[in-house]
């Protein structure tokens, strides 16, 4: 079933779309290693939103404007699920 938000909905973190150990983008092999590369990619993405960015970013429609930051969101809640996956393992959290 295929959900659709329009904007200044926020889009609710399912369990399943959270990572697991088999879940790993192509050609990295740990959940470590996918933290790190995810936890750049939110640090690139927030860099282009704030500081000299932000004037650039602020130019763009609202829609634009609320798919970054739903993409923000999204990384945000993977960088914290993989943080509970590297520091407690499988199945269990930090919070």
């Amino acid at each position: 079933m295929e959900t659709t938000f329009k904007a200044g909905q926020v889009a609710p973190v399912q369990a399943a779309a959270l990572p697991t150990v088999g879940a790993f983008i192509a050609g990295v092999d740990t959940p470590a290693d996918r933290l790190t590369a995810r936890t750049a990619q939110l640090s690139a993405l927030m860099h282009t939103l704030t500081g000299e960015g932000f004037a650039s970013f602020d130019t763009y429609s609202d829609t634009i404007r609320h798919d970054v930051l739903w993409l923000v969101c999204d990384l945000a809640a993977e960088v914290n699920a993989l943080t509970d996956l590297v520091v407690c393992g499988p199945g269990k959290g930090i919070g």
